[in-house]
Parts: structure tokens; C-alpha cells; sequence
């Protein structure tokens, strides 16, 4: 546990019961990992990570790379590469030559939209270390909160989006080859109904949400073009039958026509229009320079 010259500035309880603390050492050396096994008679492991292994640490998280360290006491920290939707993070505790037993184990499944919590707390301790201003590390790790809270948010809304989008093809009783999901950071990924046949003229079919109607639509992509684009089809009130009648009419025909490119001016006009600009340019200048004012 924390003891009076601890700051806690990263606490996290995955789905398992099992805890992550990240706190200061009371030397100031050290950062303080405390992994616990909350079920009763839980396993508990602390492991001492040195400010020049944090940043090892830190550097592993961005590069979505595995990290591992033993500290002086034989305590290991595992941090498998980072997933999209969790990092796994498992503390060994070693076995002490006055003790019986095995190994303490604790492994702690963090969410992805909490990683800049983690990262801005560690960070913080490493600021305070090198002798940065208090309120300097204070305010970058608010920042690395802030962003935290608009991850888990924007995660969220992803989330309900795809359960939205694969209850109502449920519902149409069509069953995707890749269900609509989340990608961890944010972003809703369609569902994907149909793979394309270039050779038969075929286009690929995803299912996507549409945020007018708050309903399913219907994306596809041209051959030479990979970008999902909207085809004009909603499946918001339409029957089993007509839903899959319309898959089959988005496979056919593909993505909607994107719609024509605006004519060129006609050279008069682009020079009228550029004359224009020039001259509102040399109003602006006039003005903030106080030229022509009484």
C-alpha cells in the first residue's frame, strides 16, 4: 500500500478485479508500480522502476512495443505490445529466500483510452525528477488527462455505434463477414457485409451509421479506389427482404457517383476575381496600418 510521501497519480481496475497504482517512490528515484489481485488471499507485487527505465518504459508504449524490466529485488514488469483495444500489463513477484511458496502473479488489462493516463502520470514523475516546475508537470499531466477523457468518450460513442449497427443487422437477420467494432482510439469500423469481385464487376458492401437518420447505411469503394463511400441506402425502415435486396443492389452498382467537378472560370473571370483579391488585400493592409483614417 501507499504510505504519507506517496502520491497516487494513476489508479486503474480492469474487468478481473485486478488493480494498477502508479505512485512516487519516498527516495524520489524511483517510480512505484503496485499491481493487487483484489479477490481475497490475492496475490500483490510492487516492482521499482528507475526514472532511466520509465522512459524506456514510455518509449515502448509510443512505439506499441513490449517492455519488460526486473528490479533489484527479482520483481518483474511485463508489458506485452500494445493491442487496439488494451494493453496487458503482468507483475511477477519473486520468491524471497526466507519464504516458501511460488511466485506472486498479478496481470492487469488496461483499456487503451486510459494508456495517456498512465503515460502522463509516469512523465509527470520523470518531470519532478529532472527538477521541472511543479505546476508545469501539474498542468502537461491535466493535459494527458483531458486527452485520456476524450479517448474513453470518443471510444464510447464508437462502441454504441457499432453494437447499434450489428443489433439492427441482427435484427435484418444478415450476418456479416467482420461485425462493426471499435478501433480502440476512437473510430467506429464498419461492419463488413460483402468482399468485391473486380473480375465480375462486383463492389465490396460494408455496413456503416448514418448520423442524420441514426441509422444503418450502406458503403462500398470502387476497385481503384479504397475509400469507403456512402451509396445512398439506408436500412432504417425497411423489411429482412428489402434489406437484403438492397445489399444486392450496393454490390452491383457500388458507391454513389461522386458528384462533377466544378467548370474552370473562364480566364476573364479568374482575372477579375484575382484583381479583386488584390485589392481587398491592400484594404486590409491600409487599414491596420491606419492609412486613409481621419
Amino acid at each position: 500500500m501507499s504510505t504519507d510521501n506517496e502520491r497516487v497519480l494513476f489508479k486503474y481496475r480492469d474487468a478481473q478485479d485486478h488493480q494498477l497504482v502508479v505512485n512516487s517512490a519516498p527516495d524520489g528515484g524511483n517510480i512505484r508500480f503496485y499491481a493487487d489481485n483484489l479477490a481475497f488471499d490475492g496475490d500483490h507485487v510492487n516492482v521499482w522502476l528507475p526514472c532511466k527505465e520509465a522512459r524506456y518504459f514510455l518509449d515502448a508504449i509510443a512505439r506499441r512495443e513490449s517492455f519488460e524490466y526486473a528490479d533489484s529485488m527479482g520483481d518483474r514488469l511485463v508489458m506485452e505490445a500494445p493491442a487496439e483495444d488494451w494493453t496487458v500489463f503482468t507483475f511477477t513477484r519473486a520468491v524471497r529466500d526466507d519464504e516458501e511458496g511460488g511466485e506472486e502473479s498479478v496481470r492487469v488489462v488496461v483499456l487503451s483510452a486510459r494508456i495517456p493516463e498512465l503515460q502522463g502520470a509516469v512523465l509527470s514523475l520523470l518531470d519532478e525528477a529532472d527538477g521541472k516546475p511543479s505546476w508545469l508537470a501539474l498542468a502537461e499531466r491535466e493535459e494527458m488527462e483531458a486527452l485520456a477523457a476524450t479517448l474513453a468518450s470518443n471510444e464510447k460513442r464508437a462502441s454504441d455505434v457499432a453494437r447499434h449497427v450489428n443489433e439492427r443487422l441482427a435484427e435484418l437477420e444478415i450476418t456479416p463477414l467482420q461485425r462493426a467494432t471499435s478501433d480502440g482510439q476512437g473510430d467506429f469500423i464498419p461492419a463488413i457485409l460483402l468482399h468485391g469481385v473486380p473480375d465480375e464487376g462486383l463492389f465490396e458492401v460494408h455496413a456503416g451509421f448514418d448520423e442524420e437518420t441514426n441509422g444503418v447505411s450502406l458503403l462500398s469503394a470502387a476497385p481503384d479506389d479504397p475509400e469507403l463511400r456512402e451509396t445512398g441506402v439506408l436500412f432504417s425502415d425497411c423489411s429482412a427482404a428489402e434489406a437484403r435486396r438492397r445489399i444486392l443492389l450496393a454490390h452491383r452498382q457500388g458507391p454513389a457517383p461522386l458528384p462533377p467537378a466544378p467548370a474552370p472560370l473562364p480566364p476573364h473571370v479568374e482575372a477579375i476575381v484575382t484583381a479583386l483579391d488584390e485589392i481587398n488585400g491592400t484594404l486590409q493592409n491600409m487599414y491596420r496600418y491606419g492609412i486613409g483614417q481621419s
